[in-house]
């Protein structure tokens, strides 16, 4: 139900495809799906091409993305810790930059 909620924002960078792949591999529905870079792009404001950019435009704080967990298998049964927390880290910073 929260992910096919059109009422709850589902913010990030690509957050449209990440709801595909979703509904491709789950076959969940996924509305309300909103990319800070087109966000950035209708205010007028510079657009970057990726989250840790944004974040540290917006934000002033650099997102680590250690290429080992961004390049690692995200479609395993079960995530590593560091998976989860980059996943995390990824959630918070585009919740904090939509406010921003």
């Amino acid at each position: 139900e929260l992910l096919a909620n059109n009422c709850i924002l589902k913010v990030g960078v690509a957050s449209f495809e990440d709801g595909k792949k979703l509904t491709k591999d789950y076959g969940c529905r996924v509305f309300g799906t909103l990319d800070l870079r087109n966000l950035a792009n209708a205010l007028g404001l510079p657009n970057r091409k990726s989250l840790a950019a944004l974040c540290m435009q917006y934000l002033g704080i650099e997102l680590e993305k250690m290429i080992e967990v961004r390049c690692g298998n995200w479609d395993a049964d079960t995530l590593t810790d560091e998976q989860i927390s980059y996943a995390a880290y990824d959630a918070v910073a585009s919740v904090l930059i939509y406010h921003e």
